[in-house]
Formats: C-alpha cells, structure tokens, sequence
C-alpha cells in the first residue's frame, strides 16, 4: 500500500516472501506428486512462541500430506517499509528527486524489545537481513 505522509512524503508498506531453505524439501515433495497440493503457511502470528525442532511433527506434516493430499510449506513473510521524501526540482527530467529513502522491517521491533522468540523467524529475518546487506557493510551497521 502507498500513502502520502506529506507533500513531498510517501509511505510504502510492503512483503517480502520465499521459501526458506530448511522447507524447500517439503516444497520438493509437493511438486514431485501431482496427487500432493502445496499449502504455503505463514508464521508471522507465532512471533512469540519458542519453536523446536521435533521428529514428531516431521511425522504429522507427512501424515496430513498423506491423508489429505496437502503439504503445509512454511513460507518465510517480512512485512517491511519504506517512507521516500522528494524535492520537486524543475530541472529534472521527471520533476522532483529523491532526496532520502529509509526502510524498515517490522520483526525489528519484535527482536529489539525480546519478543521474537520464533527460532525460524528469527533465521527468516537474518536471511533477509543478509540479502538487502550492501557489499562491505558489517553486519552490525
């Protein structure tokens, strides 16, 4: 969604969404059988719970892909923003220049103030972070 802050300010509000790494083998399994349809599921609404690694839930997403013919894929989402301010410059060519694009992704405040306690949205948030990393920019900046 896009929305004006200001004459010269937008704001856009955004996702970003993949199939992270440690899912791509049940996205794999889901698309080698035409009988299996893949489901993606977020879970932006898990910030908080700890997860666990657990054979048992290996063995009931392979039972619910089984029994009813859907494989649930984590997909990771990043709810993100941007706000741009422009100047209006006549001597452009279109009209006005870009004078500050800031950005920012909504798990930060979760993982600042110690609510992000998701270990896979944790490992979500770092790849994404990892990704809009300019070249020779310490992770820490």
């Amino acid at each position: 969604s896009v929305s004006q802050l200001a004459p010269e300010e937008v704001l856009v509000r955004y996702n970003v969404s993949w199939v992270p790494p440690p899912a791509r083998g049940l996205k794999s399994l889901g698309d080698s059988f035409p009988n299996l349809r893949v489901e993606y599921v977020d879970l932006l609404d898990r910030v908080g719970e700890v997860s666990r690694f657990r054979w048992r839930n290996v063995g009931r997403v392979l039972w619910i892909a089984v029994s009813t013919g859907v494989v649930r894929v984590p997909l990771a989402v990043m709810l993100c923003s941007s706000t741009l301010v422009f100047r209006w410059d006549p001597a452009s060519a279109r009209g006005c220049t870009l004078v500050r694009h800031t950005e920012s992704v909504d798990l930060l405040s979760s993982l600042k103030s110690g609510g992000l306690r998701n270990r896979a949205l944790a490992n979500d948030l770092l790849l994404l972070l990892d990704a809009r990393r300019p070249p020779g920019v310490p992770l820490n900046d």
